[in-house]
């Protein structure tokens, strides 16, 4: 699986936290996702490598080191 070898070398980006410091459960985005808002959690990563409008992002959730994919 191509997510859990990238996961090891990737560039890592803080995640986001609420006023509380707490990290935005899974549920929360797929909220955001339906909503079209996504994009905006990875704003700071889109200004770093200049990225064009409307990029296609993939979205694998990792959970204590884990990979949450089948």
């Amino acid at each position: 699986m191509r997510a859990k070898e990238d996961f090891y070398s990737a560039e890592r980006f803080d995640a986001p936290q609420n006023k509380k410091e707490q990290f935005m459960l899974y549920s929360k985005f797929a909220k955001l996702e339906l909503q079209g808002m996504q994009y905006q959690l990875f704003e700071e990563i889109f200004r770093k490598y200049e990225v064009p409008q409307n990029p296609l992002i993939c979205v694998t959730p990792v959970v204590d080191g884990i990979v949450m994919s089948d």
